[in-house]
């Protein structure tokens, strides 16, 4: 889907990203190949019409703040297990955004729907978000191969691609709902969670594109192109299902690893 690479490409551009020709390239040809749901009007569309409805998009956020949760805490393992100290250090970094993005959206939830849960509850869900600082380490833990974390870092930037999409989505929708007098602050809340997303799509697109050009562009191609068509799929089959909730997961940790069903790390280690 050239629309959203050319979006995404777009928004490296102006966060003054320095180019990125191998990992450019990839973004292109992978979305030629498999073109994503995300990018489409239908999927913009549906997503509004379900948006419309207080009820499910008061659950939307919430359910986005659980999924921030989750993928701060996939994260932080992540940066555990990850042998180069200069992009472990990097992914904590992110980990702690997400953590962060998690209260932001119980914050944006209880901003426009002030009455949704009494105080009690609001402070419950705020409290079951993680608490990571950058005085935070993880635990070490026995490092996975290189080829691992790439396949993890694609797939990462893969779902912050999406989730760009869906916070572009959800500006032009929180203000149908929210009082007039909450509207610039959660248009500030939103504006920098979108902010962080593309900070996140950039570091991964860095990391990516030195792969490339150390010699695992084989590699690199057979995952982002293995991800990109598993992660439309789950994209399709989320937006199908009765219980779809708008909030933007990855792909699950116990998928078997690209490297791990390919020779192709072997010849370029």
């Amino acid at each position: 889907m050239k629309f959203v690479a050319d979006m995404t490409l777009l928004a490296l551009h102006e966060l003054g990203i320095a180019p990125l020709p191998l990992y450019e390239d990839l973004l292109l040809k992978s979305m030629d190949a498999h073109p994503v749901p995300f990018g489409q009007r239908w999927y913009g569309d549906a997503y509004r019409k379900r948006a419309r409805d207080p009820m499910w998009f008061v659950h939307s956020l919430v359910a986005n703040a659980s999924k921030e949760s989750e993928g701060s805490r996939q994260l932080w393992k992540i940066a555990a297990r990850t042998a180069d100290p200069d992009i472990a250090v990097q992914i904590r970094s992110h980990a702690i955004d997400e953590a962060r993005h998690a209260r932001f959206y119980l914050l944006m939830a209880k901003l426009t729907f002030p009455d949704a849960a009494d105080d009690m509850k609001w402070g419950e869900l705020m409290a079951d978000t993680p608490r990571y600082t950058r005085h935070n380490v993880p635990e070490p833990s026995e490092p996975n191969h290189f080829s691992v974390t790439l396949d993890e870092l694609i797939q990462t930037n893969i779902g912050e691609i999406r989730t760009r999409i869906h916070q572009l989505l959800l500006r032009s929708v929180i203000v149908l709902h929210c009082e007039p007098s909450v509207r610039a602050r959660l248009e500030k809340i939103v504006d920098s969670v979108l902010f962080d997303e593309t900070r996140h799509i950039a570091y991964t697109a860095a990391i990516i594109d030195k792969a490339m050009r150390d010699g695992h562009d084989r590699l690199v191609r057979e995952i982002m192109f293995e991800r990109l068509a598993e992660f439309n799929a789950l994209t399709l089959v989320e937006v199908d299902a009765d219980t779809y909730d708008g909030a933007c997961g990855h792909l699950a940790s116990e998928h078997v690893p690209v490297a791990e069903k390919s020779t192709a790390w072997q010849h370029n280690a």
